[in-house]
C-alpha cells in the first residue's frame, strides 16, 4: 500500500535521495564548463604572458633601433667631415698641382723641342739647332747662344727628337716665331744632315722640320684633348705661346686660352650647349 507523501516525507525524500542526485547532475554538467574556463583561463594567461614578452622585447628593439639610428646619424656625420676634408685636400692638391706644373712650365721657358732631324754618325744637336737658325734666317746665330742641346728618347709617334734650350731669351722667341718659315724645307737643307746622307750608301727619305715650344707632360696631354676637339669641331688653329695653348675657329673668332683642364672642360661644355 503506497505510503502518503506528506511534507515530511517529501523533506526526508528531498535531502535524502533528490538533493543529492540534482547537486550530482549539476555537478556533472558544470565540471565540463569549470575545466572549459580553466583553459581559457590558461590561455588568456598564457597570451598575456606573450603579450608581455613581445612588449618587452619591442621596448628592446625599439631601443636598440633608435641607439643604431643615433650611431648611424652619427656615422653620417663623421663621413661628411672626412669627405669635406678630403675635398679640401684635393683642392690643396689640385692647387699644389698647378704651382707646381706652372713652376716646371717655367722652368721650361727657355727650351724648343725640334723634330724632324735625324741622327748623324757624328750627332751634334747644337749645330743643327744653329744651322736650323740659319735655315729660318736668323742672322749671326752661333752656339754659344744655346746653352745646352741634347736628344729626345722616340716616342711611339715621334721619332728624331731633341730640345734645346737657349741662353738669350729674344734668340728663343725669335727661333719659335720663325717656325713658319720652314715650310717647303726638310732636313736635308741642314748642311750637317745634306753631307751626312750625300756621303752615305743607304737612302733615307727626308723629314719635314716641326719646332714646338717644351710643353710638361701635363701641358702635352691637354693639347692633345684640344687638339682632338679642334679636328672634331673644325676649328683653324691651335698654338702653343709662353706654356700657354691658344685655340681658334678661324680668322675673325677670338682665341681662347687654356692651361688647365678644367678651363678646357669649362668652354667644351658651354661649346656644345650653345
Amino acid at each position: 500500500m503506497t505510503k502518503a507523501l506528506n511534507k515530511d516525507t517529501f523533506m526526508k525524500l528531498w535531502k535524502e535521495e533528490l538533493q543529492p542526485t540534482i547537486l550530482d547532475r549539476i555537478r556533472d554538467e558544470i565540471k565540463p564548463i569549470r575545466d572549459n574556463i580553466q583553459a581559457v583561463k590558461a590561455k588568456c594567461d598564457q597570451i598575456e604572458s606573450s603579450q608581455a614578452f613581445l612588449a618587452e622585447k619591442y621596448d628592446s628593439m625599439l631601443e636598440s633601433l633608435q641607439s643604431t639610428k643615433k650611431q648611424v646619424l652619427e656615422l653620417d656625420q663623421s663621413l661628411k667631415q672626412k669627405v669635406k676634408k678630403i675635398d679640401d685636400l684635393e683642392k690643396v692638391l689640385k692647387e699644389q698641382d698647378v704651382k707646381l706644373d706652372e713652376m716646371h712650365q717655367y722652368s721650361r721657358r727657355d727650351c724648343i723641342e725640334i723634330t724632324g732631324i735625324p741622327v748623324t754618325s757624328n750627332d751634334n744637336p747644337k749645330q743643327l739647332t744653329v744651322e736650323l737658325g740659319e735655315l729660318m734666317g736668323i742672322a749671326n746665330i752661333s752656339e754659344h747662344h744655346i746653352s745646352i742641346a741634347h736628344r729626345l728618347p722616340s716616342t711611339r709617334n715621334v721619332k728624331d727628337r731633341l730640345i734645346a734650350k737657349f741662353a738669350h731669351r729674344e734668340i728663343r722667341d725669335e727661333f719659335y716665331r720663325r717656325r713658319g718659315r720652314l715650310a717647303g724645307k726638310i732636313s736635308n737643307d741642314l748642311p750637317l744632315i745634306s753631307r751626312e746622307y750625300d756621303q752615305s750608301t743607304t737612302s733615307t727619305r727626308p723629314n719635314k722640320i716641326h719646332i714646338n715650344e717644351s710643353l710638361t707632360a701635363y701641358r702635352k696631354r691637354l693639347f692633345g684633348k684640344i687638339n682632338h676637339f679642334k679636328r672634331d669641331k673644325h676649328f683653324k688653329y691651335i698654338w702653343t705661346a709662353k706654356g700657354k695653348i691658344l685655340l681658334r675657329e678661324s680668322d675673325s673668332s677670338p682665341i681662347h686660352v687654356f692651361t688647365r683642364v678644367e678651363e678646357f672642360h669649362e668652354f667644351e661644355n658651354n661649346y656644345t650647349s650653345n
